[in-house]
């Protein structure tokens, strides 16, 4: 306590020079402040001690100096100096150990202060030449001190033994004292602005937990704000499809479905990014999967980008390659959809993309050729790095990362390479396996179905609601309702049993978690199947909403392709569809 008040009391004087400094030049300067101080009172009060214990001349004006000295060395730091009052002070000692080492033959303590001269430049300087140059004059003044001790040059000045027994321990305090104090000043300032330090990480570590939070939520919000009417339009497009009759006009709107579908997919990239950077990438999920199937539904996709371009795709199933395989189908599609969106871009007008598929019962090879410009970036491997683009005008440099960090999780690799020939080739290594059994294409049989259930649809999108309503009537529901809010829900569920709900997992008056909840804690629904249909696809979501008791999470859009998997859901066997 005492320690602090007089440390409070010197503090205007130690710190001076040091305001405008950050950490650790701050702390060097508060201890220099220190030394100089200290040393310039030591060297005034034990010279002045010493004069009137022998009355000898010699001992006080050097020692009067020597605090002027150290004085100055203060000044100088007060006038951001630093390094001329650092050389003077480390100067002023080495001359001092000479003096009064040979004057009273101290050789033990002006040794003791040797060591302590070595000390103090690693301390109070940052520059290597300084603390060069002051640790080489102190060494020769440990040398000169050594050897007029071995030949005795210079005769000590003889001393009564009482007098010179009292300067020993006077001398050895001296030192001492000043060796305890640099040491304990710096500890002190090295443990504050340590304790400092941890308290800035934690402050920084709350405040990105902070803001991943808000970066989460904003994340599900543009999920929903950005995917929701892509959804919308895509229902639109569908619902045309069956009804246009005119080859043209189904032509037109197939093109359009596809587009659609393609700026989902980029939706999906900035989600897929979240889950990446969040390390919550979704468990890799395997099923059957028909090769050529789903090969060529993905390239027809891409042809429709790669028509507006006026570029041709070229796609090749190798022979020999199994008719299904079993492996993660969604990842795939997105690994292919990025590779082959990415080689359309780079690819010059009226020139070819050759996408190449290759696979044994163990193993995927997928390989997409440009006749771009190539990768001039060295090493080729950082263009899957984060936000790494070769041409700013033509990509966000995210579709690549995404599909590296996929592969790498499917147990498999992605390489690019450039050709010899011009433009580069991207090869994609996945593990698959044969089917466990004999693959069964999901169908849906009219003998099952959904007879005598009742359902509650909750969806504020009219098209969505009118989609899901006419699948769960095509399954049998012998009554659907629709209702666009919780609140409407809420008023018709509180006293009537539905045998299934379909809710929409971002309703704008109530929360669809919410929704859920207040459906599992009534009794009279506890039987009740529960689907969330959302276009929010992030992990967390989807584990909440599962945890919470849902039957099925379904990704929008909801289409007459999803009945078998609806009609699963609604019989409580638990389903996921993205």
């Amino acid at each position: 306590m005492i320690i602090q008040k007089i440390t409070s009391k010197l503090e205007p004087f130690t710190h001076v020079g040091s305001y405008h400094l950050a950490e650790p030049e701050k702390s060097r300067v508060i201890t220099a402040n220190t030394v100089y101080l200290s040393s310039a009172f030591l060297a005034t009060i034990t010279g002045v001690c010493f004069y009137f214990i022998c009355l000898d001349q010699k001992i006080l004006w050097p020692a009067l100096l020597e605090g002027i000295l150290f004085t100055t060395c203060y000044q100088l730091t007060k006038h951001r100096r630093r390094v001329l009052g650092g050389i003077i002070f480390t100067a002023t000692h080495c001359i001092a150990v000479l003096y009064y080492g040979i004057l009273f033959g101290f050789v033990l303590e002006t040794e003791l202060l040797v060591v302590f001269l070595v000390m103090v430049p690693f301390l109070l300087f940052k520059d290597r030449k300084i603390r060069r140059g002051s640790i080489f004059f102190t060494v020769l003044a440990f040398i000169a001190l050594e050897l007029n001790q071995e030949f005795d040059f210079i005769r000590p000045v003889e001393l009564d033994h009482t007098v010179r027994k009292l300067f020993h321990y006077l001398g050895l305090l001296v030192v001492i004292g000043l060796i305890i104090l640099v040491v304990w000043k710096m500890v002190s300032r090295t443990d504050s602005y340590s304790e400092n330090l941890e308290k800035q990480v934690a402050q920084r570590t709350l405040q990105l937990a902070e803001a991943n939070k808000y970066k989460t939520e904003f994340i599900q919000s543009l999920s929903h704000d950005v995917r929701a009417p892509l959804i919308a339009s895509l229902q639109v497009a569908e619902n045309l499809q069956t009804q246009l009759t005119d080859e043209n006009q189904q032509g037109g709107i197939a093109k359009l479905h596809a587009f659609i579908k393609l700026c989902l997919g980029v939706a999906g990239n900035v989600i897929e990014l979240t889950r990446i950077e969040t390390g919550n990438l979704l468990s890799s999920t395997k099923s059957p999967i028909n090769l050529s199937n789903w090969f060529n539904n993905n390239t027809e996709l891409l042809k429709v980008m790669a028509d507006r371009k006026r570029v041709n795709i070229i796609d090749v199933i190798c022979d020999g390659t199994p008719d299904w395989i079993e492996a993660d189908e969604v990842a795939l599609t997105k690994i292919m959809i990025n590779l082959v969106s990415n080689a359309i871009k780079f690819s010059p007008r009226n020139k070819s993309v050759v996408v190449q598929l290759e696979a044994t019962q163990s193993e995927i090879k997928l390989q997409v050729t440009d006749c771009g410009i190539g990768i001039a970036h060295e090493p080729i491997d950082e263009i899957f790095n984060l936000y790494f683009t070769g041409d700013k005008k033509r990509g966000t440099g995210i579709g690549l990362y995404i599909s590296k960090k996929l592969a790498v999780q499917l147990g498999g690799d992605l390489k690019a390479t450039n050709n010899a020939q011009g433009g580069a080739t991207f090869t994609l290594k996945i593990p698959c396996s044969a089917p466990t059994a004999k693959p069964n294409v999901v169908t849906y049989h009219p003998e099952e179905n959904l007879s005598d259930h009742t359902a509650l649809v909750v969806e504020d999108e009219e098209m969505a609601a009118h989609i899901i309503s006419r699948i769960l009537k095509d399954l049998g529901c012998t009554e659907v309702v629709r209702v666009a809010s919780g609140e409407e829900a809420i008023n018709l569920f509180r006293n009537k049993t539905y045998d299934i709900f379909i809710l929409d997992g971002n309703l704008p008056d109530t929360p669809g978690i919410e929704l859920l909840h207040e459906i599992k804690k009534r009794q009279h629904l506890k039987d009740s199947a529960v689907i969330i249909t959302t276009s929010n696809a992030v992990k967390e979501a989807i584990d909440d909403f599962m945890e919470a008791g849902a039957d099925g999470y379904f990704i929008k859009p909801v289409g007459p392709e999803t009945k078998p998997a609806i009609l699963k859901a609604c019989k409580k066997e638990r389903e996921i569809i993205y």
